[in-house]
């Protein structure tokens, strides 16, 4: 499965627990219309192609398949 956020083009990461990190991240947002609209526009797309119910459900069918030692059927 794909990460959810990629840095400046789904959203802003930042460090764990940063309080400047998320400060930053938040004006960067802010002060740039064209920031947000790209991180919109791509994790829209993103979203819709990657993280569809079937795709979650059978990753998460494989996960569990694999912890109880058992082979998945694909």
């Amino acid at each position: 499965m794909v990460d959810a956020v990629v840095d400046g083009e789904t959203g802003i990461l930042h460090q764990p627990k940063s309080i400047e990190g998320i400060k930053q991240a938040l004006l960067a947002l802010t002060n740039n219309a064209d920031l947000r609209a790209k991180n919109v526009k791509t994790g829209y797309g993103t979203r819709t192609y990657f993280f569809t119910t079937d795709i979650l459900v059978n990753t998460m069918r494989k996960y569990y398949q694999n912890l109880l030692g058992r082979p998945s059927n694909d």
